[in-house]
């Protein structure tokens, strides 16, 4: 990299790239449901191959525990659920999805006092298929019911970068008026991506459209500039440049991110 100086930290959020999935499963029954005979009742459930989870369901948890409706389920069983989501359907009925994972992902209820109630199936289920690499819907088994809107992201990486942001908050006439010029450039070493696993088996950066970025920081943790998400500054272009001096093994230097907010100001 020669004498490039990389002084700062940025923080960034990965979105899912891939064939993303949501396996999802609909209780067999549907509102209302009585759960007043015990104080507490359980599902057991089956994630992403991970191990069983024991959800439990508390009668207090209910405004009217004889008449327990999809939403109150739903709400109990999304708060004590890891690796997936509870959500209720417009049929009534109660879903429980797992968290999208590749190539396939996969959920089951494996049994529990309070399926005596809802009957869930027990069967495993998978799902495969959509990509989900700017957003995206959590699946639902309801047809009439659009689903959660939501990204996937994966935890926050660390970079080291130099930061260009001569161009934030500049203005661009154009025939539609004055528009806020929003771009901020991230430069970054490929050899430090390469050491710490954020290449692809083709060279390639793990970085994409739609990743997020989340902090600017000095190297000595002094936070420079954030970006809550409502502000959606964000990956626009990853750019590979330069050639090094090897001759064995010639791949770029260097990275270049151009984050940009999702909405310019007009």
């Amino acid at each position: 990299m020669g004498n490039l100086i990389i002084p700062f930290l940025a923080d960034i959020r990965r979105v899912w790239t891939g064939a993303m999935a949501a396996a999802s499963v609909a209780s067999g029954t549907v509102e209302t449901w009585d759960f007043s005979a015990a104080a507490s009742t359980t599902l057991t459930i089956a994630v992403n191959g991970a191990p069983v989870q024991t959800v439990t369901i508390l009668r207090t948890g209910f405004a009217v525990p004889t008449a327990a409706t999809a939403a109150e389920v739903a709400a109990q069983i999304d708060a004590g659920l890891s690796g997936g989501g509870s959500y209720a359907l417009t049929s009534g009925a109660v879903a429980i999805e797992a968290d999208p994972a590749t190539p396939s992902s996969r959920v089951q209820v494996t049994g529990g006092t309070a399926n005596a109630i809802l009957a869930f199936p027990t069967s495993l289920e998978t799902q495969a298929g959509y990509n989900d690499l700017l957003g995206g819907v959590r699946a639902v088994a309801d047809s009439t019911q659009t689903g959660i809107q939501g990204r996937r992201e994966h935890a926050v990486v660390t970079v080291r970068c130099q930061v260009d942001r001569s161009r934030w908050g500049e203005q661009d006439m154009s025939a539609g008026g004055v528009n806020e010029v929003a771009e901020i450039v991230l430069t970054l070493d490929m050899r430090e991506l390469e050491r710490r696993g954020l290449t692809r088996s083709d060279g390639a950066p793990r970085f994409s459209r739609g990743d997020r970025l989340e902090r600017i920081r000095t190297i000595r943790n002094v936070s420079v500039e954030a970006f809550p998400d409502p502000q959606g500054v964000r990956v626009e272009k990853v750019e590979r440049a330069g050639h090094g001096l090897s001759l064995t093994n010639p791949r770029p230097n260097l990275v270049y991110l151009h984050c940009t907010r999702d909405r310019v100001a007009r």
